[in-house]
């Protein structure tokens, strides 16, 4: 299972991925009504698979049981690609109205932003090297 201050910073690095999303999205009310809402359900589609994907991916310890590790990561991988193609069909057929430029850049603007927080997380929690004297 996750140890619990790992939970807390990963919920921590989405909460902060929403805030910003919402943030930017809100921000983009100067521009016009559409592209804000746009760039927000670009933002959902982003966020939403990626916390699916963590949820699968690290359920399980690497340490303890490398074989499930994989299989986790691997059904959280593919999930999230099944469910971002879901939710972008979802869009388009329900909201056909929606521009699918700020949709995309608000998707985009996500992912970005999911690999720098993950790589900061990553060096979070990444192991001491030895010191050399």
């Amino acid at each position: 299972m996750i140890n619990s201050q790992f939970k807390q910073t990963l919920g921590l690095n989405f909460l902060t991925l929403f805030g910003i999303g919402t943030g930017l999205s809100l921000a983009g009310l100067i521009i016009s009504k559409d592209w804000a809402t746009g760039f927000g359900f670009g933002v959902l589609i982003s966020i939403l698979p990626q916390s699916y994907f963590a949820l699968q991916a690290f359920r399980v310890s690497a340490a303890k049981d490398p074989q499930r590790a994989y299989f986790a990561t691997m059904r959280g991988a593919s999930g999230k690609f099944l469910l971002t193609a879901a939710l972008f069909a979802l869009l388009f057929k329900f909201r056909p109205d929606v521009l699918a430029p700020a949709v995309f850049c608000g998707f985009l603007v996500m992912l970005i932003m999911q690999i720098v927080v993950s790589a900061r997380l990553v060096k979070q929690i990444a192991p001491a090297e030895p010191k050399q004297d």
